[in-house]
């Protein structure tokens, strides 16, 4: 856990729902966090979306802990960030002040109907994000559109946003459905070097299971076999 002591969440699809637990402590000092480990074989899901939380925005409170849900179009949207996004920084006033009027009118599709029904709830820039990407596909479509349709609706407003402000730093999970998108906008928090980007593995059904450690980093090339994709 280190510095993401702040909360962590826990969002899991099964049943056509998604399911959320949040809590405000740490996940390494969580009684509940403990108890889903001890009793994982008992948790049944095609999608999973965790969170560790370090408050850069926002104070420790339920309303600053990801992921977030929310509805739109008949189904359940969950949403997890890592990073900074100074334009939705409540902090800072020289960088706040844009609302979803005018992010949405500097996107390709702002000839779309208007509609900014969605409104954080929390403080953290992360919600606003949220938020910010829901009126865009509000704005844009009158139904649940298909998958690639989301991707470009998506990718559009999110790149938008991140190239508001050099210091962006937007990498997150989308889940919807059965389906979850990332997007990775990465860099380093100034005065840091570390680098806040996503990874990802992809295993075959061939390729062994391999237990999960606490660990930054480790070599899994010799896990699986040598056509591993």
């Amino acid at each position: 856990t280190d510095i993401h002591k702040d909360g962590w969440g826990l969002a899991y699809y099964i049943n056509k729902d998604w399911n959320v637990i949040n809590e405000t402590n740490s996940a390494a000092t969580s009684a509940y966090a403990n108890e889903i480990i001890q009793s994982h074989n008992h948790l049944e899901t095609t999608n999973l979306i965790c969170h560790i939380r370090y408050a850069t925005i926002g104070d420790v409170s339920m309303s600053n802990v990801h992921p977030f849900k929310k509805n739109l179009f008949g189904s359940q949207f969950v949403f997890a960030h890592n990073g900074d996004v100074p334009m939705f920084d409540v902090q800072s006033t020289e960088n706040y002040g844009k609302d979803d009027r005018d992010i949405h009118k500097g996107s390709s599709t702002s000839d779309a109907k208007p509609s900014y029904s969605f409104q954080p709830i929390g403080e953290t820039d992360s919600e606003h994000v949220f938020c910010t990407i829901l009126n865009h596909l509000q704005s844009t479509f009158d139904t649940l559109p298909s998958l690639p349709e989301l991707y470009f609706a998506i990718h559009e407003i999110c790149t938008y946003i991140a190239e508001q402000h050099e210091g962006t730093i937007l990498n997150f999970l989308l889940g919807i459905g059965e389906a979850i998108f990332a997007f990775s906008w990465p860099g380093s928090r100034k005065g840091s070097t570390t680098w806040n980007g996503l990874h990802y593995t992809l295993r075959n059904d061939d390729c062994p299971s391999s237990p999960i450690s606490d660990r930054d980093y480790s070599d899994e090339s010799e896990s699986g076999s040598d056509d591993d994709s």
